[in-house]
Order: structure tokens, then C-alpha cells, then sequence
């Protein structure tokens, strides 16, 4: 009879540095296998420097500028 299991590699908390290739390995008498799986993280847009309060003239240009930090790799509209 054959059994198949169900095992599974949790990572409670991502970092930046968890992105890599994740390998399971199994093996007994008869041989052993393994599969692979590749994680990336992702990083969310974040404000570096929100906009400052302004006040301005009727009729007048208002230039709110702000920093942020994104990665490429997420999309953003």
C-alpha cells in the first residue's frame, strides 16, 4: 500500500532575504527525490516623505511633492 503524506514548510515571517529556491527532499532504502519551489518577495509601494500642508491664492499652482519607494516588480496604477 502506498501512503502519500502531505508536508509543508511554513515561513511564519517574510524578510526581503527569504526570497531564494526552497527544496524538499525525501529519501529511504529504495532512492530519494526532490522537488523544488522558487519564492520571491515582493515589496509593497511605501511613502518615504509624505506632502506637506500648503496653503494657496485662488487661481494659483498648488506642487505637493512626496517620496516613495517601490519595487518594480509590483504593479501600481
Amino acid at each position: 500500500m502506498i501512503f502519500i503524506k502531505k508536508i509543508f514548510f511554513l515561513i511564519s515571517t517574510i524578510f526581503i532575504f527569504s526570497s531564494g529556491k526552497y527544496t524538499c527532499v525525501r529519501a529511504n532504502e529504495a532512492g530519494s527525490v526532490s522537488g523544488s519551489s522558487l519564492v520571491t518577495v515582493l515589496v509593497r509601494t511605501q511613502i518615504v516623505q509624505p506632502p506637506a500642508d500648503a496653503k494657496v491664492i485662488l487661481g494659483h499652482v498648488a506642487t505637493l511633492n512626496c517620496r516613495v519607494s517601490a519595487d518594480d516588480n509590483v504593479p501600481y496604477t
